[in-house]
Order: structure tokens, then sequence, then C-alpha cells
């Protein structure tokens, strides 16, 4: 799921009881161009949210939801119904749907050749030699 506040700071819009609803509705993660709160029983529920920050303040009064399903703009990035995103502790990626088997073919092949890279370096060889004959980086 992608939420947006396009640019609000007043209040956070993401909390426990929407992510309690969402793990309901099927989702598995949030991510969110705005604030969330309720830190501590969101990560008890083991529901992955990326978010932009924290507000004390919830959104009643402050936010309202416009509308669902259509596209948005995320982090400067835009974001379409049907497009795949992958969030990670290093970063979070939005994949267009029309994209996907490029992008997993060529993810696959990246992976592939780092695991031998990484083979290669516990066994001693040196990076710049590695970098060379895998050129994973």
């Amino acid at each position: 799921m992608i939420v947006t506040t396009n640019g609000s700071t007043n209040s956070s819009f993401w909390g426990e009881l929407l992510s309690t609803v969402a793990i309901e509705k099927g989702s598995r993660s949030v991510v969110i161009d705005g604030f969330t709160r309720d830190s501590r029983p969101i990560i008890e529920l083991g529901f992955p949210t990326f978010t932009s920050g924290f507000h004390p303040y919830d959104s009643k009064g402050r936010l309202d939801v416009i509308d669902y399903k259509v596209p948005i703009e995320c982090g400067r990035v835009k974001v379409h119904n049907g497009d795949l995103v992958f969030a990670y502790f290093d970063g979070i990626v939005v994949i267009p749907q029309a994209h996907r088997e490029e992008v997993f073919e060529k993810a696959l092949q990246k992976v592939e050749a780092e695991n031998k890279m990484r083979e290669e370096l516990k066994k001693g060889m040196g990076i710049i030699e590695a970098h060379k004959k895998y050129d994973a980086l």
C-alpha cells in the first residue's frame, strides 16, 4: 500500500488502527509519504511501515482521504495502481507494471553475480579482481 499526504506536516496519517485494518484486508506493508504514530504497537503487529517521519497528532480534522487506487506521487516518484513496490531498510523501489519481467530478470542476474563474487571474496580473491571478473557492483 502506498500513501501520500501531499506534503502535510501537521499530523500523522497512519497509526496502529490503520495498520490493523490493512493487515485484515491483506496488505503486507505500507509506504507513506507523510508521518505515522503508534510506532511500538505497529512494530508489535509486525507490519512493515516505511514513513517520512513521526508526529504525535492524529489526523482527525487535519487530514482527509480524498481518493484511492489513483496515480500518486510518493517521494517525488509517480506510482500507479498495479506497480510493484519493494521496500527494505536501505530504501524503496517502484517498478512500473510494464517493466516487471525485465527488472526481475536483471535483478536475478545481479544477485547471481553478487553471490559468485561473495564466494570468491571469501576464498581470498581481491576486490578489484572480483569486480573485474563479475562486474557485480
